[in-house]
């Protein structure tokens, strides 16, 4: 049986992607608060006991800004930069099969098509209507599975899933 499902590639789609993706890294974003309220602590700690030294107020004056600098790129930068993507209103038509997925990228300047084997695949995730098909650590393939009818979604996560460790597949 061969699925065919064409996406079209909006801001607001390439702007969940991204926050799909910085969702799936909590780790580091709990490791980088539980610092930064520790650098904090010990500065309220230590201004308690009037022994704040300059070099420590150049530490919080640092944590501060690394954190402002972390915010500003993981949500700010790409919701700023994907209006000027090359991506944007590319109309992406995937075709999958038992052995490979085709696909096909129509945009404003070019088009372009190619045949990935499942192999490929580093993982997937879906979340609402987005099924994201990672190629690699930051980029994937998005494709809406909206159109999709209860029966060919579920034929479609089974093609997926046949091919990857369950590991790998983020598909609820």
């Amino acid at each position: 049986m061969e699925l065919k499902i064409s996406t079209v590639y909006t801001k607001q789609r390439l702007v969940r992607f991204n926050d799909y993706f910085w969702a799936q890294r909590k780790g580091f974003f709990a490791t980088f608060v539980v610092c930064t309220l520790l650098v904090w602590g010990c500065a309220i700690f230590l201004s308690i006991f009037d022994a704040l030294s300059d070099t420590i107020r150049l530490c919080c004056g640092m944590v501060t800004v690394l954190d402002i600098t972390l915010l500003f790129s993981a949500f700010l930068i790409p919701r700023l930069t994907v209006k000027k993507s090359p991506t944007i209103n590319a109309v992406m038509g995937y075709s999958f099969n038992e052995e490979e997925m085709k696909i096909t990228a129509e945009t404003n300047t070019e088009n372009a098509s190619v045949t990935l084997k499942y192999a490929a695949i580093v993982k997937v995730g879906k979340k609402n209507d987005d099924l994201y098909l990672f190629i690699s650590a930051r980029q994937a393939y998005i494709v809406d599975v909206s159109a999709l009818s209860e029966i060919e979604l579920l034929a479609l996560k089974a093609l997926v899933t046949s091919h990857l460790p369950a590991r790998k597949v983020k598909w609820k």
